[in-house]
């Protein structure tokens, strides 16, 4: 999630993890506090969760940027702040191991591998794959839209009109 320093030894990269983890654990609630949930107000609600979010995305920023120096070339693996954020609850929240093998399975999916390689891969059954995969592939876009465009040709072609 913090990314890994060019200049850093793996040890160091994971000391500075560490470090970072702890220091967001113990700010999480001041950074948080400006920004106090209503509980009856929904519209309200998500707008505190959004600037909540917002913060949460500044001070990883933050934190990039001084240990960088600011240069976007020292990183060896860029940091991912994606991994870390504010759920619908508004509650500091990981993506965690499942979502990525998750995740995975989706990209293995979009690059043309079959299932039994995608199962070989990530140590998915058979069956689970085949349900992330039902579950997660009508949400490419690209897909989708490809598919709307056969459609219409097919329409055109059979002479439908409308």
């Amino acid at each position: 999630m913090f990314g890994s320093l060019a200049r850093d030894s793996i040890r160091q990269a994971i000391t500075r993890a560490e470090r970072l983890t702890t220091e967001l654990i113990r700010t999480v609630e001041t950074l948080f506090a400006r920004f106090p949930l209503d509980e009856e107000n929904k519209a309200l609600r998500a707008r505190l969760v959004d600037q909540r979010a917002r913060a949460l995305s500044e001070w990883l920023d933050t934190q990039s940027a001084r240990d960088s120096n600011g240069d976007d070339e020292a990183w060896r693996l860029r940091p991912c702040p994606t991994l870390t954020f504010v759920n619908g609850a508004g509650e500091l929240d990981q993506k965690h191991d499942q979502d990525l093998r998750d995740t995975c399975v989706m990209l293995l999916d979009r690059a043309g591998c079959d299932l039994l390689t995608i199962c070989d891969i990530t140590g998915h059954s058979y069956r689970s794959a085949q349900i992330i995969v039902k579950h997660y592939r009508a949400r490419n876009a690209d897909r989708a839209d490809a598919g709307i465009d056969r459609l219409e040709l097919q329409v055109r072609k059979d002479g439908m009109k409308g």
